[in-house]
């Protein structure tokens, strides 16, 4: 049954997701806003569709692959990279601008704790019964997903870092 269920919505993922962005797009450029075409916006623009392309396909082809449990908590845990992006690019190269994360004790064992939850969640005993260890399909699967969610955000700071906010709130 899972088989026949997999065939199927194997194929379904790239239609989802092809209508999802159809759809986001469609609103985008029917919204009564005043809309002018920037070059600079070119190169965050192709960033953030190949980000969210990354993690829609993605993400439904790690929960045909693998374990929906699992895969849901490694994707939700992916703005641990807009976390260090916030760390590390804010705070080293951009130093002074309001948009720079303080860096805390507090967000230092948050961010140890996480990596932890993930070394642990994925973590199979060798004589486990009835538990299924993670196939190389599902474990690229689930890391392009879950660097396809992260760089959405992190596309959008670097945005707002490097080019401003044009464009009355870009």
């Amino acid at each position: 049954c899972k088989q026949r269920f997999n065939a199927r919505a194997s194929s379904g993922a790239y239609i989802f997701s092809a209508l999802t962005a159809f759809f986001a797009m469609l609103v985008f450029l029917t919204s009564n806003r005043e809309w002018q075409w920037s070059g600079d916006m070119l190169l965050p623009t192709l960033g953030f569709a190949l980000s969210y392309a990354a993690a829609t396909v993605f993400s439904v082809l790690a929960i045909l692959h693998g374990p929906l449990a699992k895969t849901s908590l490694l994707i939700s845990c992916s703005l641990l990279i807009p976390s260090l992006y916030g760390i590390a690019v804010q705070r080293m190269w951009l130093k002074g601008m309001p948009l720079a994360e303080a860096l805390s004790p507090t967000l230092l064992i948050g961010t140890l704790l996480l990596v932890m939850a993930l070394l642990l969640v994925n973590y199979v005993k060798k004589d486990a019964a009835g538990e299924q260890k993670p196939t190389l399909r599902w474990v690229i699967f689930v890391s392009l997903a879950f660097f396809g969610n992260g760089f959405c955000s992190v596309v959008q700071a670097a945005k707002q870092d490097f080019c401003g906010n044009e464009g009355n709130g870009l």
